[in-house]
């Protein structure tokens, strides 16, 4: 959190959190506030902590043997859909700050100007 340099939850935070953070719950939330009142916080640290508690089961890091050298292959475990390239490229500059020093490996494809070979690369 130091990274992100978060102090304390923002009110959106302080109430969608606790919500989205707990056990065996399923549910769908919206949540409404300005822009820069994190937002994006407020739904992707719920996520990673899904991945990161569930692990392969119940839909966290999903992961394949491939029996080369006993290396892992992680498959998607998560996606995050936006409406622009823009948002794209913001939220996958969250995701990797909150992901430091996790199994998490965020990658993002975009439609529009770009190069697809070098997104696809990283999305393998």
């Amino acid at each position: 959190m130091d990274l992100c340099n978060f102090k304390r939850p923002t009110p959106i935070q302080k109430y969608v959190l606790p919500a989205l953070i707990r056990e065996n719950k399923s549910f769908d939330l919206i949540g409404v506030a300005e822009t820069g009142s994190g937002k994006t916080a407020a739904f992707l640290i719920p996520l990673i902590n899904h991945l990161l508690k569930f692990g392969k089961e119940n839909g966290g890091l999903n992961y394949v043997e491939t029996g080369e050298h006993n290396k892992l292959h992680y498959t998607p475990s998560a996606l995050i859909l936006s409406p622009t390239m823009e948002l794209t490229i913001q939220l996958y500059r969250e995701v990797l700050k909150l992901t430091y020093r996790t199994p998490i490996v965020p990658a993002y494809v975009h439609g529009g100007k770009g190069n697809y070979d070098t997104q696809f690369e990283a999305l393998k």
